[in-house]
């Protein structure tokens, strides 16, 4: 008779990770290890698109994230600074550049870097025109090969009140990420101590790479060559018109509240189909792009 071991290493991939969750443990193979390469690392897919994308479009500041805190005083800057360094030395994310070589795109983690960071008088400057400067430091582009892919400006805008402005480009962090940063950046004004980092974003994507070297990623590609052949459909919507010289890229953001027994529903959704809430949200206006072509 087949020991439990045994029994286990002969059920599917699925049955494994079925087995996995409701035993409470994560596969081994799904556990993912502090990386064994010293020096640069290849760079992940999700990486190697915004990198593309860079050079694409260097100019585009469409992919940075901004993030801006309000002070009720004036903060030492060098405190601010202090922080923000701190933040930036414990994910080396923050503090990686990236080089193109024989095909492959690679990151290298920096050692020695450089924040740059700005402290800017504007006590006499109006509403407008501090929402301006704003507007113009989010969307200074990254150069992703020569600079880490994060800045900060410590805003004077009034006698007693301060802003603090942080830019990242999307190849460092998305929204998850800056919600990281905030709680860091608040514990350590606050004098605390911080945990040690158990894993860092290039020991997720060495895992990844070794992930997709066992057949993975031909799986994934054979599935979606299948799923997109032929000719795509054109989803017929209403027309927008977009005012004379606006970029492609410009839109607008409509903020609506969703009662709490929804958004319980949906985060209970996305824990059982082991999805991000984002992800489970932009399915459903798939389902609702569906319905308007019929």
């Amino acid at each position: 008779m087949p020991s439990l071991e045994e029994r286990i290493a002969n059920l599917t991939p699925a049955q494994q990770k079925l087995l996995a969750r409701r035993l409470g443990q994560t596969p081994a193979a799904s556990r993912i290890p502090p990386r064994e390469i010293i020096g640069p690392v290849p760079a992940s897919p999700i990486q190697t698109r915004w990198w593309f994308l860079n050079q694409l479009e260097p100019d585009d500041p469409a992919p940075n994230r901004a993030k801006l805190l309000e002070f009720e005083g004036l903060p030492e800057t060098e405190t601010l600074r202090r922080a923000l360094e701190t933040i930036i030395q414990r994910h080396e994310a923050l503090r990686t550049v990236f080089f193109f070589r024989e095909g492959q795109l690679y990151q290298q983690i920096l050692d020695e870097w450089e924040l740059p960071f700005a402290e800017i008088d504007l006590r006499e400057a109006e509403d407008d025109e501090v929402r301006t400067f704003i507007r113009g430091q989010i969307r200074e582009p990254f150069h992703l090969g020569e600079q880490i892919p994060i800045r900060g400006a410590l805003l004077r805008v009034g006698p007693a009140r301060s802003q603090f402005l942080i830019v990242n480009h999307h190849i460092a962090g998305d929204h998850w990420s800056s919600q990281i940063i905030l709680r860091e950046l608040t514990a350590l004004l606050r004098g605390e101590t911080l945990p040690a980092v158990p894993l860092q974003y290039a020991d997720f994507a060495v895992w990844q790479a070794a992930r997709l070297a066992g057949g993975l990623l031909d799986e994934q590609l054979a599935y979606w060559r299948r799923q997109l052949a032929g000719e795509a459909p054109v989803l017929e919507l209403p027309e927008l018109r977009r005012a004379e010289g606006a970029p492609p890229t410009d839109g607008a953001r409509h903020s609506a509240a969703l009662p709490a027994e929804l958004l319980a529903g949906l985060q209970a959704l996305a824990r059982a189909a082991e999805a991000t809430l984002p992800i489970v949200i932009l399915a459903v206006f798939k389902v609702l792009l569906h319905r308007y072509s019929g």
